[in-house]
This record gives C-alpha cells, sequence and structure tokens, in this order.
C-alpha cells in the first residue's frame, strides 16, 4: 500500500510540474504576444526618428544661412584674385621703359576708374593698374605726337 501511495504522490507532482510548467509556457505565450506590437510600434518609431533625423540635417546641409553663402563667395574671390591680377598684369610685361612727362591741364581721362584713396591696398593696386591701363593710349599717342 506505501508503494503505491508513493507511486501515486510521484504520478501526481510529475503531473503538477508538467502543469506547471505549461502555465509556465502559456504565461510566456501571453506576455510575448502582448510585447510584440509594443516592440515593432518602438522599432517603427526609432526608423521614423532616425530618418526624421537625417532629413533634417540634409535640409541644415542644403540651405546655408547668408553668412556662408558670403563666406564662401568671399573665399572664392579671393582664390581668383591670384589669376585675375595676373592677367591684368600681362601687357604691362610688353612694357620696355617707362618715361615720366609731365603734362598739365589735360585732366583725368576717365576719372571713375582712376585710383582712389578709398579700399584696401588691393583695391587700390587693381584701380592704378586699370587706370593705366586705360590711360596707356593716350599718353602714347601723346608721346608720338610730341616726338
Amino acid at each position: 500500500m506505501a508503494e503505491k501511495k508513493a507511486t501515486r504522490v510521484r504520478v501526481e507532482a510529475k503531473a503538477e510540474r508538467e502543469a506547471a510548467a505549461d502555465r509556465s509556457a502559456g504565461i510566456r505565450e501571453i506576455a510575448e504576444a502582448q510585447a510584440a506590437p509594443v516592440t515593432i510600434r518602438a522599432e517603427a518609431t526609432k526608423k521614423r526618428a532616425t530618418a526624421q533625423g537625417q532629413t533634417t540635417l540634409i535640409a541644415a546641409e542644403n540651405a546655408p544661412s547668408p553668412e556662408i553663402i558670403e563666406l564662401k563667395l568671399l573665399i572664392a574671390r579671393l582664390e581668383a584674385l591670384p589669376a585675375i591680377i595676373a592677367t591684368m598684369v600681362k601687357p604691362a610685361e610688353k612694357i620696355e621703359s617707362i618715361r615720366i612727362n609731365q603734362i598739365t591741364g589735360l585732366g583725368t581721362v576717365l576719372p571713375a576708374l582712376s585710383p582712389a584713396p578709398r579700399g584696401g591696398l588691393v583695391y587700390q593696386a587693381v584701380g592704378a593698374i586699370g587706370a593705366m591701363a586705360l590711360h596707356h593710349p593716350v599718353l602714347k599717342a601723346i608721346g608720338e605726337s610730341a616726338g
């Protein structure tokens, strides 16, 4: 009789363990089923936020402020300045000599292009070169007529 009782206790314990395991598996499945939509929404929110961040970053890169645009233009001008000056000075390479003859009363040929004291050194140099280039034909004609 004791053996039958012990067997029954073992069978009941085994059945109880299996039932507990089944209940545990059921609870786990319910929890996973409830967590799945939350996980999917969280991943979708993460992807949406990442896409929105990239969109904002691209928009910021494509829409520079007026100060940045002005800075880029200034840098481009400074980088182009040596080539511009070299091109402007190129005709001066053909000058063999310079003679200064003081001739008064003629005035300026083009007063708007004559060098003015305004602006920086580069502006004054460019203005002087431009003025010389425009004055050169007139002075040449005067020199030829003077002999």
